[in-house]
C-alpha cells in the first residue's frame, strides 16, 4: 500500500507542475502584443500629458517672476509717491506757517499806521508808503485765498 500511495502521490506532484506548464506555453503561444501596445499608446499619451504640463508649469513660473517683479517695482513707486507726497504736504505747511507769520505782521504795521495819535518815530512820508504796501499786501493775499478754492 505504500507502493500506490506513493505512485498517486507522485502522479499529483506531477500534475501540478505539468498544468503550471501548460499555462505558460498558453501564454507564450498566445502572446499579449495587442495589450502591450495598448500599454505603449498609453505611456505615450501620459509622456505628451507630462511634457504639456512641465511646459505650462515653466511659463506659469515665468508669468509669475514677472508679476512679482512688477510688484516690487509698483510698490516702490508707491513708496516714492507717499514720500512724495509727504514732503509736498510739510513744504505746503511751512508755507501757510510763513504766510500766516507775515499776515500778523503786516497787521502789526496796519494797526500802527492806521492809530494816528501812536507816538512811532515813523515820518507821515513813510507811513503812506507803508499803509500802500500793506493794502496792496492785503489784496494779493485775498486774491491768493480766492484763486485757491
Amino acid at each position: 500500500m505504500t507502493l500506490g500511495k506513493n505512485k498517486g502521490e507522485s502522479a499529483k506532484s506531477l500534475v501540478a507542475p505539468y498544468d503550471e506548464l501548460m499555462r505558460k506555453a498558453k501564454v507564450l503561444q498566445s502572446g499579449c502584443e495587442a495589450e502591450f501596445k495598448i500599454f505603449t499608446v498609453n505611456q505615450d499619451e501620459n509622456r505628451v500629458k507630462w511634457l504639456n504640463s512641465e511646459q505650462k508649469n515653466e511659463s506659469m513660473e515665468d508669468k509669475l517672476k514677472r508679476l512679482e517683479a512688477q510688484a516690487a517695482t509698483l510698490e516702490t513707486q508707491l513708496k516714492h509717491a507717499r514720500l512724495q507726497a509727504e514732503y509736498e504736504l510739510q513744504r505746503r505747511k511751512t508755507a501757510e506757517k510763513e504766510k500766516d507769520d507775515m499776515d500778523r505782521q503786516i497787521g502789526v504795521i496796519r494797526e500802527l499806521l492806521v492809530d494816528k495819535n501812536s507816538k512811532s518815530i515813523i515820518h507821515e512820508n513813510d507811513r503812506e508808503r507803508l499803509a500802500a504796501f500793506t493794502s496792496n499786501q492785503r489784496l494779493s493775499t485775498q486774491n491768493d485765498m480766492s484763486n485757491t478754492r
